[in-house]
């Protein structure tokens, strides 16, 4: 069971990981363009200003896409949501949605920019920050992805509703395995990104 939910939790990173990809692609060959649009022998210093604002916003972009490829994903929750708002659907249950949640947000462009990752900080991601067994959130399971580089080297489930209780064969809701595998964890002096 475990393997397979790895393998699956895998296959869907290794999209992931291809989309941040094709992004820093574009950025670098948008980047290579800007970096030539320039006329020596006519330089127009609104151009030259257009051109120094792009190059500079292309190169934040790209530090920012470089350092998301630490930890891009680390949790998913399926959650309830309004038909509207549904860009996941569950299978087996189509009336929750599952989000992936990481360090920043990824969209499908060719699949009317249906959500794959979604930013830590946005609001559609605060319920798993705020789900409990007491106030669920709608949330009816959180998971803990964890990985080294673009590996996914461990998953921690963990039941919010009795329905996803009996789906995952599980006695009864709530567990502590995401804080039972942190306390677990080697200790290296140095604090790590909690992201």
């Amino acid at each position: 069971m475990m393997d397979a939910a790895i393998s699956e939790e895998q296959s869907y990173v290794d999209t992931l990981f291809q989309r941040l990809d094709d992004e820093v692609n574009r950025s670098n060959e948008r980047l290579a363009d800007v970096m030539k649009d320039v006329d020596p022998n006519n330089p127009d210093p609104e151009a030259l200003v257009r051109r120094e604002t792009e190059y500079h916003g292309l190169n934040q972009r790209l530090d920012r896409l470089n350092l998301a490829q630490l930890g891009l994903v680390f949790g998913r929750i399926d959650v309830e949501t309004e038909a509207q708002d549904r860009d996941n659907p569950v299978p087996g249950n189509p009336e929750l949605d599952r989000r992936y949640i990481g360090r920043m947000g990824l969209d499908d462009r060719d699949d009317d920019y249906r959500t794959l990752l979604l930013d830590w900080r946005a609001p559609m991601a605060r319920p798993f920050y705020l789900a409990t067994t007491v106030q669920p959130e709608g949330v009816h399971m959180r998971r803990h992805i964890r990985t080294r580089g673009r590996t996914v080297t461990g998953i921690d489930d963990e039941v919010l509703s009795g329905d996803a209780a009996t789906a995952l064969n599980q006695s009864g809701v709530g567990s502590e395995s995401a804080l039972h595998t942190a306390l677990q964890a080697a200790r290296t002096g140095h604090m790590t990104n909690i992201v």
